[in-house]
């Protein structure tokens, strides 16, 4: 299993992955959000949230990169990376 943890600006953003995804999610403050997009080789969960009186746009992104040992995350925050591991 893989966990993240990505700070943004006071919030945190959890990220955890197991092998074959039964047990993935995406947190934002400790409050799950909701996958937009799956397949068997990627995630997408894109969610909006108030930030300092201004509505921003996350999109964190979990792909297979070696499966089942390893993956590829990318977050961004209003279309720019924040965060990846590759």
């Amino acid at each position: 299993m893989a966990k993240y943890t990505i700070e943004s600006d006071g919030h945190a953003i959890d990220i955890k992955k197991t092998v074959f995804g039964r047990d993935e999610s995406v947190k934002y403050d400790g409050k799950g959000e909701v996958k937009t997009f799956f397949d068997s080789s990627f995630a997408d969960y894109i969610f909006e949230k108030e930030e300092n009186g201004e509505t921003v746009r996350y999109k964190v992104v979990i792909s297979d990169y070696i499966w089942p040992i390893s993956w590829r995350i990318k977050v961004q925050k209003n279309g720019r990376i924040i965060y990846t591991n590759r």
